[in-house]
């Protein structure tokens, strides 16, 4: 049954080439077409506040764009899909601007805080007032990755901890 799932999945994402990727072939600009077989992944740019101002995480690289590709990683989407809005206006808008530039298109935008170097990210559905249900803590190391700190359900005020 297993089998018959993948292979099905499979023929969903299978370019329609006898229809030479016409516009009504079935594929629209939005469409998403996994890789890999297993749970959907994000790519996370990370990123800190130096001298007041948002920057990669990365220091390597001669380029910012080179900096950007050195702090990307790719996470299960299930551990973040939008970063949390951050305290001051003007980093907020850094932040914004950032997202909608090439060299984070299509990445989730993760920001140390300043204070515990942890990320925070959104998960989850949205509740009806449009907002997430839950956070999540995650924490990098260059050693040991990225971990998972912990996650807040906010529509139950319930807390877990892992790694």
């Amino acid at each position: 049954g297993a089998a018959y799932a993948d292979a099905a999945l499979a023929g969903r994402y299978t370019a329609p080439i006898l229809h030479a990727f016409i516009r009504d072939a079935g594929w629209s600009s939005e469409e998403r077409a996994p890789t890999r077989l297993g749970d959907e992944t994000v790519e996370l740019a990370l990123a800190k506040v130096r001298d007041g101002r948002v920057v990669p995480y990365s220091d390597a690289g001669e380029t910012e764009v080179a900096r950007w590709a050195f702090s990307t990683l790719r996470i299960r989407s299930s551990w973040g899909t939008s970063r949390q809005a951050l305290d001051s206006l003007e980093l907020e808008r850094q932040a914004a601007a950032l997202e909608g530039s090439p060299p984070l298109a299509y990445k989730v935008l993760g920001i140390a805080s300043p204070d515990s170097g942890e990320f925070r990210l959104n998960f989850g559905t949205a509740s009806p007032s449009g907002g997430k249900k839950s956070v999540r803590t995650l924490s990098y190391d260059a050693r040991r990755g990225l971990t998972q700190v912990a996650q807040l359900d906010l529509s139950r005020k319930e807390t877990r901890c892992s790694t």
